[in-house]
């Protein structure tokens, strides 16, 4: 026999469709991995007695109770798998999964021993019975051998194990279970059981009884209802306006499971009484174990009542005094008498209504019902709730309408949750009374995280509190038990049984079509094209279309924009996938791929469009997705061995098309992207690799140690390229070797040694010209001209750049060309010719839009925002690193995020922002030393030693200087160093070392840095605090010389005080009027002008212009934090003003000798 997976029903063998709902059953052959639980139960004793009775009454004995329990196991919504001997196996979750299925079969098992109680009270015969249940995933489908249905597993061996080990009588479970139903179920410690040949120990509990009702949760945490406030307002709202207005209403939620109904509806139902005074009645539908239709009605009339466990007498007693206290009538009143057999039909106990017919029993339950409840709202307002109506029979529901029509006139509120179900006809529409139905959404991504922070508090990961919402899709149930999970210790990313089988009974409800179309979105990923889906479906011979898709987006599983879909949370989306056997698995992701690939190269590859600017439009695929689907087809017939409708070249096809992803993914600077793709691939191949696939071996390590150098992974790089090397050498595989070299000098420069770089891309120069390979040269002679940019012939590397762009024209690379642009504006740029570096980068930009290399217009603007930013154009600068960082984040370059971080601690500085400064300084740097990065390192040293020196922080500023040197030496960059240390030493008044320190800066970068000019103004700075403003003044015509005549407002400020010296006040207060309109000045430079101006006006017997000028820098160096321009304003002031107070600027370990130096010199100069 096959069972039905739509209603359970059986159906012959060998039928196509079900003889009860007309549903295909074909697919119950087919196999799936389902969290089950599953129930041993065994008759203890049964040997002896099969010893001492004859075999026929053993049978009928038998049968006799085994009818029995499988009626238990089917009233709970189990499934039979086999009975043999005296042995009954259950299964629940499969081939139908309901959100309880726990619970459904411990209750089944507590039901089964009660019965064989009552069995043995009616036929004496003495037998017991052990049952043992657990709970997990298994495999589920027909049996090659017998084609009947069942399931295989450890869980299935576990739940034997526990039968046999479980006290005669009783009911002992694994731990899964009991964590799954411990609300519900009360339990008590058995032990650990160590079965033979296992490694891990079983903990087991005695399930004594159950503790609440069907339906019932009790609630675990307490938690803040978030994200409801509107809904609640409405529903408020209209209970208010039934009140006020005495009118009927029926307020209807409906939503998904877990969508947070119960916790809206029982707020509704707490401020109903609270705040509107409202009597308050609970019933719940049940989806099993109850045979009385009238349950929900029962449950909260009994409670209400304090019916409890009463005797038939006592419930008909107390139902008829409450009725002749609510009607004012006399307890013999026959009126209150049917009212009473009412009562006690509601509640399932035999009544006077049992001999009438069931219409007419119904009609006088009907009516007792709306007399009673019409008593009661004449007294006051009431509220009836009843959870979960999508499980009450019509009967019920007819009821439920009929009162809110006969009580269409009093102050009565219905309010209903329910699960959407097309099948079920409520809400009811009535123009007797109000109705307000409202469709519950998941909470939205804001909600989701503020929930979730509240269940993990205040200290909760805030990356994980934000990848909830992807795993939850907002559904509050599916969050509460992910947080759980994680709150224990576990994965984000781990699926726990309770939630797998919450999503698999709402899978389980899907028709046949919209379940293939859900689990072929989950082969195909988190999302994806409404073309791509379709054309699976037809591939695979299924018959789902568009509406198909919109039905699944109506039920909440998925989410569709135009033309493409996505799954709504990624929970569906991994129960679906869990689902399917990894050979189903398999076999659907190589038809994927085989189906993408043939796109690809049709649309794609014959369009010219495969080199970076590849696209995913609609309808056509991308090499990420086909090696994904290939390599992941691979992965599961390594873990399976051959599986049918895969080929046996897999394995190559994998490699193959996951090398052409890798080289995508480092073509366009997605490093971690494209080290997991050639990781992957690498994986496949395995450590022994035949000759056939040694090349493929040999070109994936080359990608994953070029990706890992461009990561700062040197000691993972270099393992690859040994690798190579060996490999290459012994095949004499030259090209390999060269591109290895290549790679290498990259990893030896990136590690401080340059001539070490120089020999090895110089070594890759000359294999590549061996093995006649043009572009590769190509792009040796660029990595080559690198070398010499960073530390060596500014000449040489021109020319080494003019041979790259030689053969890259002669190659037809536009993308080659573009990069030898990148580098000679790099060129320029460190020449100091910023023009020219601008307009390098322009043509290189262009070239990388055109060509779609994303990652390569990274770089393109990220140097330009450093052309920018000295410039003195820091907004631009500033939005260019800023875009330039997100994009660097999102490929994961960590070394372009880290260099936009320092251009950012210096535009901070620029601005006065010193604090922020320091702060994404020491971001910048801790990035750089986390990849193992002394050059980058080095470059975040700069602004934080000018930040630790405005803030007046001497010992630290001291520490980077002297971190500075040591890195200087090792990477060859002493200018920048020199640059620095002059720059604050000179803002610090330190004159003789900026002066050293600025000389020895100019005569170490003068050949190739170019930027000399700053050090020039620095030691023009320091000179004039020594009092030598004609040596200044000499020093600031070179650095007018060498930015060629371009405004720079450093070197103006500067020129103010040199002014000052040199008795030229006029010049010095034109220059500091220009300082102040210049939009591209640093706060600094105003400091300095305003400072200059200052003395100026003293010694111009202008005192209060004098001191205005003060007031003015004051006002700029106070929002800025630098504690030591404020020093040097107060000392300004206390020089040109000594009869007012100096303030707190001079309390600092800072001496400002130079700055005193400098004013007292120009205020007693003649």
């Amino acid at each position: 026999m096959l069972t039905c997976t739509s209603c359970s029903a059986f159906a012959p063998d060998g039928a196509r469709f079900c003889p009860g709902c007309g549903a295909e059953v074909s697919s119950a052959l087919g196999e799936e991995r389902r969290v089950v639980t599953v129930l041993f139960a065994d008759i203890v004793g049964f040997t002896t007695l099969s010893e001492h009775a004859d075999p026929e009454q053993v049978k009928r004995l038998v049968d006799g109770i085994f009818q029995k329990m499988v009626e238990d196991v089917v009233l709970f919504g189990g499934h039979v798998d086999k009975i043999i001997g005296d042995c009954i196996v259950a299964l629940f979750g499969a081939p139908i999964t309901h959100d309880d299925d726990a619970e459904r079969a411990v209750r089944a098992a507590l039901k089964m021993q009660q019965t064989l109680s009552d069995h043995n009270r009616e036929a004496v015969s003495g037998l017991q019975m052990r049952i043992g249940i657990n709970t997990g995933e298994v495999l589920v489908g027909a049996s090659r051998a017998g084609g009947a249905y069942t399931a295989m597993g450890d869980v299935v061996n576990t739940a034997s194990r526990l039968q046999s080990e479980a006290p005669p009588g009783r009911v002992l479970v694994g731990q899964p279970t009991k964590v799954l139903t411990d609300r519900p179920i009360r339990y008590s410690w058995f032990e650990s059981l160590t079965p033979r040949g296992r490694e891990q120990s079983i903990d087991a509990w005695l399930a004594e009884e159950v503790s609440l009702r069907p339906g019932r949760r009790r609630r675990e945490r307490s938690t803040p209802m978030i994200g409801r406030a509107e809904e609640t307002q409405l529903l408020l709202s209209g209970v208010a306006y039934a009140v006020a207005r005495q009118k009927a209403l029926l307020v209807a939620i409906d939503g998904e499971g877990g969508v947070g109904k119960s916790r809206l509806a029982e707020e509704i139902v707490r401020t109903a009484r609270e705040a509107h005074g409202l009597s308050v009645l609970v019933g719940a539908c049940v989806a099993y174990g109850e045979a009385n239709v009238w349950w929900p009605i029962a449950t909260a009339l009994s409670d209400a009542l304090g019916l409890g466990d009463m005797e038939a007498e006592g419930v008909r007693r107390t139902g008829m005094q409450r009725a002749a206290e609510l009607l004012g009538r006399a307890d013999d009143d026959p009126e209150i008498g049917r009212i009473g057999d009412a009562f006690l039909h509601l509640v399932g106990q035999p009544s006077a209504l049992d001999r009438l017919d069931a219409v007419r029993a119904r009609e006088e339950l009907t009516r007792a019902l709306i007399t009673v409840l019409h008593a009661r709202c004449n007294r006051g307002p009431l509220l009836l709730a009843i959870a979960d109506v999508h499980w009450a029979d019509t009967v019920v529901l007819n009821l439920l309408e009929q009162l809110l029509t006969n009580l269409a006139n009093l102050p009565f509120v219905l309010l209903t949750t329910a699960r959407p179900d097309v099948e079920v006809a409520w809400p009811p529409m009535s123009p007797l009374f109000t109705s307000l139905h409202l469709r519950l959404e998941p909470l939205d991504r804001s909600s989701t995280e503020q929930l979730a922070a509240a269940i993990l508090g205040d200290s909760a990961d805030s990356a994980i509190v934000a990848s909830l919402y992807d795993r939850s899709g907002g559904n509050p149930l599916f969050l509460e038990e992910l947080a759980t999970l994680v709150a224990d210790g576990g994965h984000v990313g781990d699926l726990p049984d309770s939630l797998r089988t919450l999503v698999s009974a709402r899978l389980d409800q899907l028709t046949p079509d919209q379940r293939a179309m859900l689990d072929n979105a989950a082969v195909l990923g988190a999302s994806g094209s409404l073309t791509a889906l379709l054309r699976f479906a037809e591939a695979l011979g299924q018959h789902g279309d568009s509406s198909t898709l919109d039905a699944l987006v109506d039920a909440g599983l998925l989410a569709r924009e135009g033309r493409r879909w996505s799954f709504r949370s990624q929970s569906v989306r991994d129960v679906a996938y869990n689902t399917l056997t990894k050979a189903v698995r398999a076999v659907r992701h190589y038809g994927i791929a085989e189906s993408l690939a043939t796109i690809y190269e049709r649309f794609v590859l014959l369009s010219g469009s495969g080199g970076p600017n590849e696209t995913t439009r609609e309808g056509t695929a991308n090499r990420d997705e086909i090696a994904h689907h290939y390599a992941t087809t691979a992965e599961l017939v390594a873990e399976l061995g051959p599986v049918s409708g895969v080929p046996g070249d897999v394995v190559d096809r994998a490699v193959r098309w996951l090398t052409l992803a890798a080289e995508r993914a480092s073509g366009q600077h997605y490093m971690r992207s494209a080290v997991r793709l050639a990781t992957r691939g690498l994986d496949l191949l395995g450590e022994e690799v035949d000759d056939a696939r040694v090349p493929s071996m040999l070109r994936l390590c080359l990608i994953r140690a070029a990706s890992h150098a461009e990561q700062r992974n040197i000691a993972r790089a270099r393992a690859d390229l040994d690798r190579v090397l060996r490999s290459s050498e012994l095949l004499g595989d030259l090209e390999s070797e060269a591109e290895a070299r290549r790679i290498l000098g990259t990893v030896v420069r990136l590690s401080g040694n340059l001539p070490g770089a120089r020999d090895e891309f110089s070594e890759a120069v000359r294999l590549f010209r061996e093995v006649g390979k043009p572009l590769r040269l190509a792009r040796a002679l660029r990595d080559r001209a690198f070398v010499e940019l960073l530390g060596g012939d500014l000449h040489l590397a021109e020319q080494l750049l003019d041979e790259a762009e030689r053969l890259t024209q002669g190659g037809a690379d536009a993308i080659g060309l573009a990069w030898v642009e990148w580098h000679r504006a790099w060129l320029s740029f460190i020449s100091g010719d910023l023009v020219q570096a601008e307009a390098r980068l322009d043509l290189a930009q262009r070239s990388m839009t055109a060509m779609g290399d994303r990652g390569g217009l990274g770089w393109a603007q990220g140097l330009l925002a450093y052309v920018r930013y000295y410039q003195g154009r820091t907004d631009e600068a500033s939005e260019l690193a800023d875009r330039v960082l997100e994009e660097a984040l999102d490929r994961g370059d960590d070394w372009a995020a880290g260099m936009m971080q320092s251009l950012q601690a210096n535009l901070w500085l620029w601005r006065g922002r010193t604090e922020d400064a320091l702060k994404q300084g020491e971001t910048a740097r801790t990035r750089f030393k986390r990849m193992g990065d002394g050059f980058g390192e080095l470059l975040a040293l700069a602004p934080l030693t000018r930040a630790t020196a405005a803030l007046g922080r001497a010992s630290a500023h001291q520490r980077t200087v002297e971190e500075m040197h040591l890195l200087g030496d090792v990477y060859q960059m002493q200018g920048l160093v020199l640059l620095t240390e002059a720059a604050s030493a000179a803002q610090l008044g330190e004159s003789e070392r900026a002066v050293r320190a600025a000389e020895l800066a100019v005569d170490t970068d003068r050949a190739r840095i170019g930027f000399t000019s700053e050090a020039w103004v620095a030691r023009a700075l320091g000179l004039v605090q020594l009092g030598r403003p004609e040596d200044a003044l000499r020093c600031l015509e070179q650095a007018e010389t060498a930015v060629a005549g371009v405004a720079y407002a450093y070197l103006t400020s500067v020129r103010v005080l040199v002014d000052v010296s040199l008795g030229e006040f006029d010049a010095a207060l034109a220059r500091s009027a220009a300082v102040s309109a210049d939009y591209g000045a640093s706060y600094l430079d105003h400091v300095y002008a305003g400072v200059g101006a200052a003395l100026a006006h003293a010694r111009t017997g202008s005192p209060r212009a004098a001191v205005n000028a003060l007031d003015r820098a004051d006002a700029i160096a106070v929002r800025t934090g630098d504690v030591v321009a404020k020093a040097v304003i107060a000392l300004a002031r206390s020089i040109v003003d000594p009869e007012r107070e100096a303030g707190q600027g001079l309390e600092l370990d800072v001496p400002l000798h130079g700055w005193r130096r400098l004013f007292e010199s120009t205020m007693t100069q003649s």
